[in-house]
């Protein structure tokens, strides 16, 4: 299983998942129960980009210390909210920040059930 942040360069561009996309046919098909394990993963990547299978180079970082250990797209992505769905990084919210949102999608969980 890939960690969040994970993402596929080939040709010179970097590959990632965002929210956005995850509102898309292709990027519900992702959210099935099948598949949403791997969903920050290079496997969920290729599916949403069928053209990348077996292309390019695999990439992840965890490290959310400085932007610096990320593409300058992913970066902006994390600063904006755009990849929130697929994961909430450690370190990056203070203690009081991730408590309300744990409270928030604990709140979501129990309203689908």
């Amino acid at each position: 299983m890939c960690t969040f942040v994970s993402w596929k360069e080939y040709e010179g561009h970097g590959y990632f998942l965002t929210d956005a996309d995850l509102r898309t046919k292709a990027g519900e098909k992702l959210l099935r129960p099948e598949v949403r394990d791997d969903l920050c993963g290079h496997g969920a990547i290729e599916s949403f980009w069928p053209e990348l299978k077996g292309k390019g180079i695999n990439k992840e970082c965890s490290d959310f210390s400085s932007p610096k250990n990320f593409p300058k797209e992913i970066a902006k992505a994390l600063k904006t909210s755009k990849m929130f769905r697929l994961g909430i990084p450690n370190g990056l919210l203070t203690a009081t920040a991730f408590a309300k949102i744990f409270a928030v999608k604990k709140n979501r969980v129990a309203a689908w059930r």
